[in-house]
C-alpha cells in the first residue's frame, strides 16, 4: 500500500463568519492571479455559478446533482470560537418515515460528534436549487479512510417531505470494466476559488478521473486542526477547491456517482496550469513513466482527489457488519443507517 502526503488548508474551508455579505472580496483580490489560480488545474479556472433560476435546461442527471447538493455550515463556538466550517454536502435517500440520509467530507465534522445535544455542534444545510434549509438531526458515523461522514435530518412538513421524495439519490457506479478506464466527471458544490459569496457552481467542461493510476492513501494534514488522517484516493484534474469537500464526481455520461471530492493542494506549481505539460504527466501512467520520483511528486500532490466509489461502497460494508456485530444500541443504529445509505444508492 502506497501512502502519500498532500498538505492542504484544511479542505472544509475556515470563514470568519456564515453569512454572505461578510464573505464578499473586492475587485482586486478577485483579480489577484496568485489568489485566482492557487487551486487550477490547466489554462483557466473551469468552475461556474449554476444559474438557479434555469436549472430545467440541463440534462437530467444534473438537475439531480444540483438540486441533491447542499451548503453544510457547522458552528461549534466551543470549538471553532466565531468561526464556521463550510463545506458540501449530497442526499442519499430517506431513512425512516422523517429521517432522511445525508452525506459529506469526514473532515468538515472536524470536532464535531453531534449535533442535537447542549453544547454540540450546529449544522445547517442550506440547498439552493431547492430553496430549502434542513438542520442536522444526528450525526451517525465519521469513517476517516474514506473521509466520509453520514448525518440525517428529520423533516416533518409535508411540503418539504415531497421535495426530497421526489428527489432520488444517486446510484453506485457499475463497477464492470472500471480497470483502466478514463472517467469523464461532472462536479458542484461551494468551493471559495472566485466564488466569494460561496455559490453553486459546476463545471461546464469536461475533466476526468484517472483510475488507471491506480489507488492510493493520501496523507492529509489539517493545518486548522493539526489532525493526520490516509484517505483512500484516485486522481482528477477537477477544477476544485476549499468549500467542495464532500462534493460529488458523477459520470458525465450515465448519471451515477463514481466518487466523492476531499481534497485538492492550494498551492500548485505555476506548471500546473499549462495544459501541454499536464497532458504530459497524464499521458504516462506508474507501468510506463521512467521517473517514478516525477510520477509521485506530480499525480499524487499536485491534482485533486476523489475517495473512489469501489472503496466507499467496500469500507461501509464491511462497517456494516462490524457493527451488527457489535450488537450494541448505539452500533446497531449505525449498522442500520448505512445499510439503508446503501441500499438507497443501489442501481435504481
Amino acid at each position: 500500500m502506497r501512502i502519500n502526503q498532500i498538505l492542504i488548508l484544511g479542505f472544509a474551508i475556515i470563514l470568519s463568519s456564515c453569512g454572505k455579505k461578510e464573505l464578499k472580496s473586492d475587485n482586486s483580490s478577485i483579480a489577484n492571479n496568485n489568489i485566482y489560480n492557487q487551486f487550477q488545474i490547466g489554462s483557466e479556472w473551469d468552475k461556474i455559478s449554476v444559474p438557479l433560476n434555469s436549472v430545467n435546461v440541463y440534462s437530467p442527471s444534473l438537475q439531480r446533482m444540483f438540486k441533491g447538493t447542499g451548503r453544510v455550515s457547522v458552528s461549534n463556538p466551543y470549538i471553532y470560537k466565531s468561526n464556521n466550517k463550510i463545506g458540501t454536502a449530497f442526499y442519499v435517500g430517506k431513512y425512516s418515515y422523517n429521517e432522511y440520509i445525508f452525506a459529506t467530507a469526514a473532515h468538515v465534522f472536524e470536532g464535531a460528534s453531534n449535533c442535537n445535544k447542549p453544547y454540540s455542534a450546529s449544522i445547517k444545510i442550506d440547498f439552493p436549487v431547492l430553496q430549502e434549509t434542513l438542520n442536522c438531526h444526528r450525526i451517525i458515523d465519521t469513517i476517516s479512510d474514506i473521509d466520509l461522514a453520514i448525518f440525517t435530518v428529520v423533516i416533518t412538513s409535508s411540503v418539504k417531505k415531497e421535495v426530497f421524495n421526489n428527489l432520488k439519490p444517486f446510484s453506485l457506479y457499475n463497477k464492470t470494466n472500471q480497470k483502466n478506464k478514463t472517467f469523464k466527471i461532472s462536479t458542484a458544490g461551494f468551493g471559495s476559488n472566485n466564488n466569494p459569496d460561496l455559490e453553486l457552481s459546476y463545471n461546464p467542461r469536461t475533466c476526468n478521473n484517472y483510475p488507471n493510476f491506480g489507488t492510493s492513501k493520501l496523507s492529509f494534514i489539517n493545518q486548522t486542526t493539526g489532525k493526520r488522517r490516509n484517505v483512500w484516493s484516485q486522481v482528477t484534474d477537477c477544477d476544485i477547491s476549499a468549500g467542495d469537500s464532500g462534493s460529488m464526481a458523477m459520470d458525465q455520461n450515465t448519471g451515477e456517482l463514481i466518487g466523492m471530492f476531499w481534497a485538492s493542494s492550494n498551492r500548485k506549481p505555476i506548471e500546473m496550469r499549462d495544459q501541454e505539460y499536464i497532458n504530459q504527466i497524464l499521458g504516462n501512467n506508474k507501468d510506463t513513466i521512467n521517473d517514478n520520483r516525477l510520477y509521485g511528486k506530480n499525480i499524487w500532490k499536485d491534482f485533486s482527489y476523489i475517495v473512489p466509489l469501489s472503496e466507499i461502497s467496500r469500507v461501509l460494508q464491511n462497517y456494516v457488519n462490524q457493527y451488527k456485530k457489535k450488537g450494541n444500541r448505539s452500533s446497531l443504529l449505525k449498522s442500520r443507517v448505512i445499510a439503508k445509505m446503501l441500499n438507497n444508492m443501489k442501481n435504481l
